[in-house]
């Protein structure tokens, strides 16, 4: 029957049926387990108090914690001298992922040989992204930057500089812009303030084009038709508009 903390859930069943090499991968998982946290994923005192029954349903059925969880519990509890030291370190993510999969229920989602287990530790080791779960796009960028932290840290300053370059630049345009808008509109108002000066020293506007005209007849512009018809028109007294015209 096999040891009860290494049994496989197919071992568990008795039937003989699916027991081949990817067992062996269940109790590869178990003392890859035992190696993180210092214990199997079903603790022997959990056996003790369960009948024959109860303990195969357990392997059979239910998914131990993952060997970080498992260690967080084990702080949590009092321990004396004479068990195991639980680790100091704190287990990834990807080590968490790798376990689970060679202890998973169904044989055909474990590792189908020790080959693929074995690549994916070292896949670990060198901070490359596990086989063991399918990992998104985060996950994928996560890894290629821990791999590449020096070409990552400088692209990242690369494109940071041409970011803040290119807002000073725009700051800078839009800068100029205002400056020119602005300085067009003094000038509008320097030559409307002149302007609005020139007409409080005289009666009128229409003075203003009457001496203009009077001017342009002495200096002999009586030639040009339209300056004479436009001057004669000028000298005729303004119309009074008709009330109700307006």
């Amino acid at each position: 029957m096999g040891t009860p903390a290494y049994m496989s859930p197919e071992q568990a069943r008795m039937d003989g049926t699916d027991v081949d090499t990817r067992t062996d991968i269940y109790a590869l998982g178990i003392l890859l387990y035992e190696l993180l946290t210092g214990t199997t994923p079903f603790a022997t005192k959990q056996f003790e108090s369960a009948g024959q029954e109860a303990m195969f349903r357990i392997i059979r059925e239910e998914v131990p914690p993952k060997p970080s969880t498992r260690i967080t519990e084990l702080r949590k509890q009092p321990r004396s001298e004479s068990e195991l030291a639980i680790p100091n370190s704190r287990i990834a993510q990807d080590l968490d992922w790798v376990v689970l999969k060679a202890l998973a229920k169904e044989p055909q989602r474990r590792y189908e040989t020790a080959s693929p287990l074995a690549l994916d530790v070292r896949r670990f080791l060198k901070e490359e992204p596990v086989l063991a779960a399918a990992p998104g796009a985060l996950y994928q960028l996560r890894k290629f930057v821990r791999r590449n932290r020096g070409a990552t840290a400088a692209s990242i300053a690369i494109v940071g500089s041409l970011v803040l370059g290119l807002g000073l630049a725009m700051r800078s345009n839009v800068q100029e812009r205002e400056a020119r808008a602005l300085g067009s509109h003094r000038g509008t108002s320097e030559g409307s303030a002149r302007f609005a000066l020139q007409f409080t020293h005289r009666s009128s506007g229409r003075d203003i084009l009457g001496e203009w005209l009077e001017s342009a007849s002495h200096a002999g512009w009586q030639i040009c038709p339209s300056i004479t018809k436009l001057r004669q028109s000028w000298q005729r007294p303004p119309r009074t508009a008709l009330p109700g015209s307006e």
